[in-house]
């Protein structure tokens, strides 16, 4: 049973790759502003704010888990590929 699990763990995160990559492909290219970086017991979490200057409004981004440190401080930038084609909300963070 545990090679079972395994394996669909391996297979997960394939696809997971393969969402991002289909994202970073086809996305929109945005600089957001690091607001914080959340360090976990298993990785670290960034979160980015993107404020759009002719509309008024802030976009709020959370990175995946990252297994190791990234190299961006808060107040520093990282780009975000935004899937405006499905316009379902996904998006990826790339540190």
């Amino acid at each position: 049973m545990g090679l079972f699990r395994h394996k669909a763990s391996i297979s997960a995160v394939s696809r997971q790759v393969e969402k991002s990559e289909d994202i970073k492909k086809r996305g929109t290219m945005v600089r957001a502003q690091v607001v914080d970086v959340i360090v976990k017991r298993n990785g670290y979490i960034v979160l980015a704010i993107y404020e759009d200057r002719w509309l008024g409004t802030q976009y709020s981004y959370k990175s995946e888990l990252l297994t190791q440190q990234p190299a961006v401080h808060i107040g520093g930038e990282v780009i975000v590929y935004v899937d405006d084609v499905d316009a379902n909300g996904r998006y990826y963070v790339d540190c």
